[in-house]
C-alpha cells in the first residue's frame, strides 16, 4: 500500500507541475490508503461459443445456423466477419438471438442502423415480429434478439441468460 501511495504522490506531483503552478499556489495532494481505482472496458474476448455456453447453463436447448451471407448483404457488410443465429423453440415461432462477430467495432452503430433499417420493412409486414439488440458486454460482438409477441416471456429469458450482468 505505501508503494502505491509513493508512486500516486509522484504522480500528482508531476501532473500538477506540468499543470504550470506558479510558485504563489501551494497545491494539496491528500494521501489515503484506498486502492486505485481501474477502470474497466467491456470484454473484447468474447466469442459466439460464449454465448451458446451461456444459453447452454441457463437450460434453452437451440439450433444454429450460420447467417454471414445475410450481414454480407448489409451496406456496413466491412464491418462485420460473420453471423450465427441461435434459435428457440417458443410458443409460436422461434426467439432468435443473433451473434454479429465485428472485424471493425467502432462501426458498430453503422452495422445497427443497417439492421434497424431492415426490420422496419419486416414489422411493416408482420407486426407481431420485434426486434431488439441486447448488450452482452463485448465491444467485438453484436447481439439481436427477435421474436415474436407471443414469444414475448421466453424472448425476456432467453436475453437475461445472455445480456451483460
Amino acid at each position: 500500500m505505501h508503494k502505491n501511495t509513493v508512486i500516486t504522490l509522484a504522480l500528482l506531483s508531476i501532473l500538477t507541475i506540468g499543470a504550470g503552478c506558479s510558485k504563489d499556489e501551494t497545491p494539496t495532494t491528500s494521501a489515503t490508503n484506498e486502492p486505485a481505482i481501474t477502470q474497466t472496458t467491456p470484454s473484447e474476448s468474447l466469442t459466439t461459443t460464449d454465448i451458446a455456453t451461456k444459453l447452454t447453463a441457463a437450460g434453452f436447448t437451440f439450433t444454429t445456423k450460420d447467417e454471414t451471407s445475410d450481414i454480407m448483404a448489409l451496406p456496413s457488410k466491412d464491418a462485420a466477419t460473420k453471423a450465427t443465429k441461435y434459435k428457440i423453440k417458443g410458443t409460436a415461432g422461434n426467439v432468435d438471438i443473433t451473434i454479429i462477430e465485428l472485424s471493425k467495432p467502432e462501426k458498430a452503430e453503422d452495422v445497427k442502423k443497417d439492421i434497424s433499417a431492415q426490420w422496419d420493412v419486416v414489422k411493416k409486414i408482420s407486426p407481431t415480429m420485434n426486434m431488439e439488440f441486447v448488450d452482452i458486454g463485448s465491444t467485438n460482438l453484436l447481439a439481436t434478439l427477435s421474436y415474436k409477441t407471443d414469444d414475448k416471456a421466453l424472448s425476456a429469458q432467453v436475453k437475461s441468460a445472455v445480456a451483460k450482468k
